[in-house]
């Protein structure tokens, strides 16, 4: 085994670990001086953040996806001691904004690597999300026992700062490799991008939709809804980031086990099958208030938000060349961002103006949606005419 292929799952698993010791516990700790509507506006301008991903893809494909990746990881410890500047909802917001533009980079740039680097690329996402899901649990558990125990933010962002120290020097090792270097050398291409875009346009249209946009709404909305309604039966902070982080573990099984199927699946059924897990899984989480069927739960539909995803990411790096492939993965972060904008205010009204139950069932509304455009994706095409090429 090449050590260097390892290296984008390790960093995956750094990156994810110290992001999450915030994002998955800061619902929950405002909870007390902040509506939802309020909290989520937090997670929207995050998203919002996402409009620039495309540009953001461009300039890791110009600049170098492994160069890129050093980079963030070289600002990654500055932005996160800032945050302890100030512990106001207004700041945190403006904060959050920052560290989505540099996810942009990131994310754009470590999708793109591990496909170069593996050929069995929906396996080699699956493995990503895995490394995401092993830092969400981690991150999780360790943010909401340092909030506890310390009443504050601040430790949580210094504990994030050390990982991305960490992450800055295997980082470093993973810039200097020569597969990615060779294809860093070839220049990106918008017509290139745009031929390999319009031959199946249609395709890439439903994945986008499908596996981009409503995986993003699925992920805000259940982000902003999990740790509300943990706190509202009772849970406390520590015990929120607990089921969060072993809901993310259960996910690293399924998504383990299910990658070694995907690819030979194809995509169509593979997207298909973790949308109708979104909408089981978000139906039945209202129904029960013990933990281990809340993890449980939480488990499947991660393995089902996140799976989707990386089936669209694994569709767009078959039909999109290495040296653009950046820049493509990023059209689907934009989709799924622009719903992870709406999502939480979507969410936050839900919950002040209905009940807090309101989130899951529309989850379930729309998983069985996303599940029926894509059992029925062949017969749409035919009914309107849309077929250029039969898909890869």
């Amino acid at each position: 085994m090449k050590l260097y292929k390892e290296i984008p799952y390790l960093l995956q698993g750094l990156w994810s670990a110290g992001f999450n010791i915030v994002s998955k516990v800061f619902p929950s700790f405002f909870a007390g001086v902040a509506s939802a509507s309020q909290i989520s506006i937090i997670s929207s301008l995050y998203a919002g953040s996402k409009f620039l991903a495309l540009p953001c893809g461009w300039v890791s494909d110009a600049l170098g996806k492994g160069k890129t990746l050093f980079y963030v990881f070289f600002a990654l410890p500055l932005v996160a001691l800032l945050f302890t500047v100030s512990d106001s909802i207004l700041f945190f917001t403006l904060m959050y904004f920052v560290i989505g533009i540099l996810s942009n980079f990131y994310y754009s740039s470590i999708s793109s690597i591990v496909t170069i680097l593996h050929k069995e690329k929906t396996k080699a996402l699956f493995k990503l999300e895995s490394f995401y899901q092993i830092g969400a649990f981690i991150g999780p558990i360790i943010g909401g026992a340092l909030v506890l125990k310390s009443g504050g933010m601040q430790m949580a962002f210094y504990v994030w700062a050390i990982l991305g120290i960490i992450g800055l020097a295997f980082s470093y090792f993973l810039k200097n490799e020569n597969i990615i270097k060779a294809q860093d050398k070839k220049n990106p291409s918008i017509k290139k991008l745009f031929r390999e875009l319009g031959s199946n346009r249609w395709d890439f249209l439903i994945y986008l939709i499908v596996g981009g946009f409503l995986t993003g709404f699925f992920e805000s909305v259940i982000s902003l809804a999990v740790p509300l309604y943990l706190t509202a039966i009772n849970f406390d902070i520590a015990t929120v980031g607990l089921v969060i982080g072993c809901g993310s573990i259960v996910s690293v099984v399924g998504l383990l086990g299910l990658g070694k199927f995907m690819d030979r699946m194809g995509h169509k059924k593979s997207l298909a099958i973790t949308s109708i897990l979104i909408a089981i899984s978000s139906l039945f989480f209202i129904y029960t208030k013990n933990i281990v069927f809340l993890i449980l739960l939480l488990g499947i539909f991660t393995i089902g938000r996140a799976g989707g995803l990386n089936i669209t990411k694994a569709f767009i790096s078959t039909n999109i060349a290495e040296e653009i492939r950046a820049t493509g993965m990023s059209i689907s972060d934009t989709f799924q961002y622009l719903a992870r904008v709406i999502g939480p205010l979507i969410a936050g009204l839900l919950i002040d103006f209905s009940s807090i139950n309101s989130p899951f069932i529309m989850c379930f509304i729309l998983g069985l949606v996303g599940t029926l455009m894509m059992i029925f994706k062949d017969q749409i095409f035919d009914l309107f005419n849309l077929r250029e090429k039969k898909e890869c």
